[in-house]
């Protein structure tokens, strides 16, 4: 889990700073995780991991990983890995929840074997595969034969799985949210998702007039990484025209108070000021028909003098090693990580 955090993590790290591009043989195509994704989603999204790689990206991530997490499952991120989906499902107003897929080559037994010694997770089976999953908040790891990496909640999860058996029917091509996606293939990474958002309550602080997440009805996120920018984009669809122009008018005003308190945190230092000023006149907010946009293009240059000041994953004193603890109320099982075999629980009415 880990291991996919940082990937998703990556998508927002300009490349240009990371090093020179891969020599090493990338692991063939697959399955698109996308055609693994079921049907009656709400949003989804993709990064190409491949991509990444040949940027020299996952150079950058694998700095973040002090404790060599990827060396224990035996997956090498630069060469092992194809792409990312995230698929999110709505089961009621207020329970929605989330897969993610990701295709590449994959150590099931060390896999599985280092989640055992990081969480709770019980053996279990599923349509004839091997999984892990996790009592207390519904999660569920999968390895498919080798090839397809499956974590999220098993709600999902299992409809994932039904479609890569060929027991359910992915999500259909022609749906409207399918050919949003469809329209951003070309990009390093994208987003897309239908909202029914609540509007911010009355007394919450910060209030933006005009910033009402209830009025935005669709969003879309897409950025392109190349070896000397990032572009990204926002676009958020709104109910009508006033909605979209108050979403604007609110976007605005936001980011001109981000931009002085930022100023205020670099304490005066001209350097710091200097380049957190560029980011932000880097900001361009705009409106087209019903729709508010975000368009940012982060140079290497700037991405440059923002990890001088700081502002990056990994911090000038070393790799971030926070991130990796984790806490549990109880100890977790005792584990035999002598033994190759883990006693499956075969029950697949779970």
């Amino acid at each position: 889990m880990k291991t996919v955090l940082l990937l998703v993590l990556s998508c927002f790290v300009v490349p240009g700073m990371c090093g020179s591009a891969l020599a090493a043989e990338i692991a063939e195509p697959t399955v698109d995780p996308l055609d693994l994704l079921p049907g009656g989603l709400i949003g989804l999204g993709h990064v190409n991991l491949k991509q990444l790689a040949n940027l020299g990206l996952i150079e950058r991530l694998l700095e973040m990983d002090p404790r060599k997490t990827t060396d224990a499952i035996g997956l090498d991120p630069r060469t092992d890995l194809n792409a990312l989906a995230v698929g999110i499902k709505a089961f009621g107003k207020e329970d929605t929840r989330f897969a993610v897929v990701v295709t590449g080559r994959f150590d099931t037994d060390a896999i599985y074997k280092q989640i055992r010694k990081e969480d709770l997770s019980v053996p279990t089976t599923y349509k004839g595969y091997k999984l892990l999953r996790r009592e207390e908040d519904e999660g569920l790891h999968a390895v498919l034969d080798g090839k397809v990496f499956v974590i999220g909640s098993q709600a999902v999860a299992k409809k994932i799985i039904d479609v890569y058996k060929g027991d359910a029917k992915p999500a259909a091509k022609d749906s409207p949210l399918m050919r949003r996606a469809e329209a951003l293939r070309g990009n390093t990474f994208w987003f897309v998702a239908d909202l029914e958002l609540p509007p911010i309550p009355p007394n919450a602080g910060m209030r933006m007039p005009g910033l009402d997440p209830s009025k935005i009805q669709e969003l879309t996120i897409s950025g392109k990484l190349t070896k000397k920018d990032l572009a990204l984009k926002v676009i958020m669809s709104c109910k009508d025209e006033d909605s979209a122009a108050g979403m604007v008018g609110g976007l605005k005003q936001g980011i001109n108070m981000m931009a002085g308190m930022a100023n205020m945190e670099t304490g005066g230092d001209a350097d710091a000021t200097k380049a957190m000023g560029e980011l932000f006149k880097a900001i361009k907010i705009g409106g087209k028909d019903k729709a508010a946009t975000i368009d940012l293009t982060v140079t290497a240059q700037l991405a440059e003098g923002l990890k001088a000041i700081g502002v990056w994953f990994v911090a000038d004193e070393g790799p971030v090693d926070h991130i990796h603890d984790v806490e549990h109320d109880v100890d977790p099982p005792p584990v035999n990580l002598d033994n190759d075999t883990i006693d499956w629980d075969a029950d697949d009415d779970w």
